[in-house]
């Protein structure tokens, strides 16, 4: 799915701007079943990290028992879905319009005031955002997007370590020696600290020199991007996973010192190990 994913980089956005009207006035009492039901809303940039590549939608539902769910989709320039994330909700109502909610597994936090023509006037992680009844045409996008393979975004560490280098035929050494043997041993709790590499192996010079070990983890040219945990296995970085975005011929020609594929590390690694 990353592979079909990043081939659509070029149809990267910036942030839409979001215009509002001025609110109508708040209803003087409001009764819960006015609430009870599915809501969407767009809330493109309220990401771990700040999601530039497309759209990110949401879709909670409120029961009537005072619990609900959310679910997350981050969509790759506006159509093609990336990523999912969902978590428990509770929430509370009060008679004067004001509806608050927060994740019970994760820090997110919802207040809003549910407005005379229907919407939810919402600040979502202090981002500004208009929810509204799900539609029949977001009802269609929802169904389709649950069908998809996606991302799953695990609940936050309270860190995520981002390491991106380059380097020639000792890249082998950087990762064993440099970073596996001496950070391994520490990376048992997903739920603290996360480790995502992306090395890109330089040349191999001076081949005939017997003190130069041929890279074995990758190939002159190949791009290895990886979760370093205390269960990696360093023989299948180069398999699966985040690593297989990247075809042999698609990492030669891969610079990965340009701005774009910078953000795009980071911004994906934040999806697969967000913080």
């Amino acid at each position: 799915m990353l592979k079909h994913c990043m081939l659509l980089l070029a149809i990267a956005i910036g942030l839409a701007a979001c215009s509002r009207e001025d609110s109508p006035a708040v209803p003087s009492q409001t009764d819960k079943g006015s609430i009870i039901g599915r809501w969407y809303g767009d809330v493109t940039g309220t990401t771990f990290a700040l999601w530039n590549y497309g759209r990110v939608w949401q879709e909670t539902e409120f029961r009537a028992d005072g619990t609900g769910t959310t679910t997350v989709y981050y969509l790759m320039g506006d159509i093609v879905p990336v990523a999912c994330e969902h978590y428990d909700i509770t929430y509370q109502v009060a008679d004067d319009g004001r509806l608050t909610y927060s994740g019970n597994d994760r820090p997110y936090r919802l207040s809003a005031k549910l407005l005379s023509d229907g919407r939810l006037d919402a600040a979502i992680n202090d981002k500004q955002v208009e929810l509204h009844k799900v539609d029949q045409a977001m009802d269609v996008n929802f169904s389709e997007w649950r069908g998809e393979e996606l991302i799953d975004v695990p609940a936050p560490a309270r860190y995520t370590v981002l390491v991106y280098g380059n380097a020639g035929a000792d890249m082998d050494y950087i990762i064993e020696e440099g970073f596996w043997e001496r950070l391994q041993p520490s990376l048992t709790d997903k739920s603290n600290v996360r480790v995502v590499n992306m090395y890109k192996y330089g040349k191999v010079t001076e081949k005939t020199d017997a003190n130069i070990k041929l890279p074995k983890y990758g190939e002159e040219g190949n791009i290895v991007w990886f979760e370093l945990d205390s269960q990696t296995d360093l023989t299948e970085i180069n398999d699966g996973g985040m690593a297989s975005v990247f075809s042999a011929e698609t990492s030669r020609q891969t610079k990965i010192c340009t701005p774009a594929n910078i953000r795009m590390f980071m911004e994906f690694s934040s999806l697969e190990c967000p913080a």
